[in-house]
């Protein structure tokens, strides 16, 4: 019996074929680098455009959030020695600092901020007269500092509120599932988050949440809006009255102090001031509140030296040098308090 002939295939079925097997292969090879980059990506953790803040968990490393109202709040390993809690209070003088990363310290050991220093310098010349809490913590904004205050000003009493003035100082977190991201003027959608792919909505909401290559990705390629200024606007005309009111409310004194980039001498922004120490005085004059400008007083010292990065971090050697004038500026903020000279 002869063999039946196999049926001869369609015309152009075995081309579909070989194309659809290349669409197979090229699909595989686009996850693949995709889940490779998402690797990479986490393991890299690249400094993206915006401010991110991770919270703990395994695998991330990142802090332990508690949330006041919609922003979170962290302490960071260090905070327990910087923040001076066990600092006798009673018929003290106390004074809180709300501060970033700078006021920290971060990258320092808890006895070399500026802080802690003159914590030191006023024991030496009046025992127990002074008390400098240091409550600022790393990759605060402004959001997190006045989600603080109201504790702070309820616990400590103080008689004095020193309120940094950064370039973040405008803005606040927005929670994206357990992170949180300071957008600052990334263009946003109506659901908050940065928007460039044509993608549908809740889709790009888990994506975004869920993929660090597509969180990056999206941050990388979407557009800036230019408001600046108005973000400043906003700070002096909504958040600083709100620090001022609770501040007043509660009978402290507040004061900014503004630290400086060290990209350049200090002498040349003291002359020459960015958005934040030009808008922090104008506030200021019109409340008459005090100003410290860093670039002031640290006029003729050269960046290289005392700067531990140019973005305004300073290193030992730059915090004792802040340290002094710092102390000399703030005990002349409550007159009647001023401890003797030695």
């Amino acid at each position: 019996m002869a063999d039946t002939p196999l049926e001869a295939a369609p015309p152009g079925a075995s081309a579909w074929g070989h194309r659809l097997g290349k669409l197979v292969e090229v699909c595989l090879v686009l996850a693949a680098t995709a889940a490779v980059s998402e690797v990479v990506l986490r393991l890299v953790n690249p400094t993206p455009r915006v401010q991110i803040t991770r919270s703990k968990r395994p695998g991330v490393e990142g802090w332990d959030f508690a949330m006041l109202g919609d922003q979170p709040t962290w302490r960071d390993a260090g905070s327990e020695a910087r923040r001076n809690e066990s600092c006798p209070h009673e018929g003290s003088v106390d004074v809180v600092l709300m501060g970033t990363s700078i006021t920290f310290g971060t990258g320092l050991g808890p006895d070399e901020p500026f802080a802690h220093l003159m914590q030191r310098s006023l024991d030496a010349q009046a025992p127990g007269r002074w008390c400098v809490l240091n409550l600022a913590q790393p990759a605060y904004v402004g959001s997190n500092k006045l989600a603080e205050l109201p504790a702070a000003l309820a616990r400590f009493h103080p008689k004095l509120v020193l309120w940094e003035v950064w370039g973040n100082d405008p803005d606040r977190y927005t929670m994206v599932g357990p992170d949180a991201f300071a957008f600052k003027d990334l263009r946003v959608g109506a659901d908050g988050l940065p928007w460039v792919l044509p993608v549908p909505r809740p889709l790009h909401g888990w994506l975004f949440e869920h993929s660090r290559l597509y969180q990056y990705g999206t941050l990388a390629l979407d557009s800036r809006v230019d408001d600046g200024v108005d973000r400043w606007h906003g700070w002096a005309d909504v958040r600083m009255e709100q620090v001022y009111a609770m501040v007043s409310a509660s009978g402290a004194k507040l004061a900014l102090y503004a630290p400086t980039p060290l990209y350049k001498a200090p002498e040349e922004l003291a002359d020459h001031p960015d958005q934040a120490m030009s808008t922090a005085r104008t506030w200021g004059a019109k409340h008459d509140v005090s100003v410290f400008l860093f670039a002031e007083a640290l006029r003729g010292n050269d960046p290289a030296q005392i700067a531990m990065h140019r973005d305004g971090h300073l290193n030992a050697l730059g915090h004792a040098r802040i340290a002094p004038p710092f102390q000399a500026w703030m005990a002349s903020l409550l007159p009647d308090v001023v401890p003797p000279s030695p």
